[in-house]
């Protein structure tokens, strides 16, 4: 995922492939965009015109703008799936979570922990809109206020983040009641705005370092952000 300031900062993610959305030809966005074309002739003349039916609220499909797609498990990559705010071609912000180096006992909740955090930021910056009751079950201190100001900052500039943010681990260190989490971030998203139109340049590998501690039991992010080298 992507690092964009120092630790302790808000990160934007990262993406290569994203997972384009189509747009038919009514109102709201489409998934799946029909390769055939809806054809007719005019109907006869009726000299005693019936009323028209009611139009169907939206549901989706070609009616409306649906619900969020869910996440979906494409092999061992979990993808995070947002329904862009406007433009529905616009490709949504995911997330590509991988973990390189074995791990048992406590450094596997740390894992976890790590992994839901960075989930849970690929949706906030995909919508955006910082919820404080999901943030804060993966995220606290540094971690927890970073995400809230670079969240408000991408609405307030009406953009978001687009593609796909891919986050290695390659080393997960357990000490006690905290954690570090260091590895890669393979950023390819980028802040687009309600066109679609790129609003800079995918930033490319740089190293990552997640800081972790246990709270009642729980492990959330304290801190996170890119530190000196590439990867």
């Amino acid at each position: 995922m992507r690092g964009r300031r120092a630790v302790g900062t808000a990160l934007p993610l990262a993406c290569a492939a994203a997972l384009l959305v189509g747009c038919s030809g009514g109102s709201g966005a489409e998934v799946v965009v029909p390769d055939g074309t809806v054809t007719g002739s005019s109907p006869a003349v009726d000299p005693a015109p019936t009323p028209p039916s009611a139009a169907p609220s939206p549901t989706g499909g070609d009616g409306g703008a649906g619900p969020s797609a869910p996440s979906a498990v494409e092999g061992d990559v979990l993808v995070v799936e947002e329904t862009p705010r406007t433009a529905p071609d616009q490709p949504p912000h995911e997330a590509e979570l991988r973990v390189t180096t074995p791990v048992s006992g406590e450094q596997v909740a740390v894992v976890a922990a790590w992994e839901a955090f960075w989930e849970q930021l690929a949706v906030t910056f995909g919508v955006p809109r910082f919820d404080p009751t999901a943030m804060g079950e993966v995220a606290t201190g540094e971690a927890l206020a970073a995400v809230r100001t670079y969240a408000d900052d991408l609405a307030a500039r009406d953009v978001r983040l687009s593609g796909r943010a891919t986050t290695v681990a390659d080393a997960v260190v357990v000490d006690g009641d905290t954690a570090v989490v260091e590895g890669c971030s393979l950023a390819q998203d980028v802040e687009i705005d309600d066109r679609g139109a790129p609003q800079e340049a995918p930033r490319g590998p740089t190293s990552l370092r997640t800081e972790l501690v246990r709270e009642g039991g729980a492990w959330r992010v304290s801190s996170y952000g890119i530190v000196e080298g590439l990867c």
